[in-house]
């Protein structure tokens, strides 16, 4: 399982908005929409009856504590070379956008 993360940078001059901002996309209707727009899952269970069908079984909402148990999160890329990119390379692509 990977996890997107929202940040706010230390000298953001309008923290408020920022927070409104993080507080409307996280909420039921916003997040139906990723659901059904994108196919993605979704971090406010309040939002699953709003879910197709289809949407709502792919993802198993009703056994989340299951779900967690086969797809295990972990807090930062990996750090040795495997099947996925490594925190090494996300910093190196990192650099690398900052130069183009």
């Amino acid at each position: 399982m990977f996890m997107d993360c929202l940040c706010i940078p230390k000298d953001c001059p309008h923290v408020d908005l920022v927070y409104g901002l993080i507080n409307h996309i996280l909420s039921p209707e916003p997040q139906k929409q990723f659901a059904t727009e994108q196919s993605a899952g979704i971090t406010n269970l309040k939002a699953v009856p709003l879910l197709p069908d289809d949407l709502r079984k792919s993802y198993n909402y009703a056994d989340i504590d299951g779900f967690r148990q086969r797809a295990r999160l972990f807090p930062v890329p990996p750090t040795k070379e495997g099947q996925y990119a490594t925190y090494d390379d996300f910093l190196e692509e990192y650099e690398r956008l900052k130069r183009a």
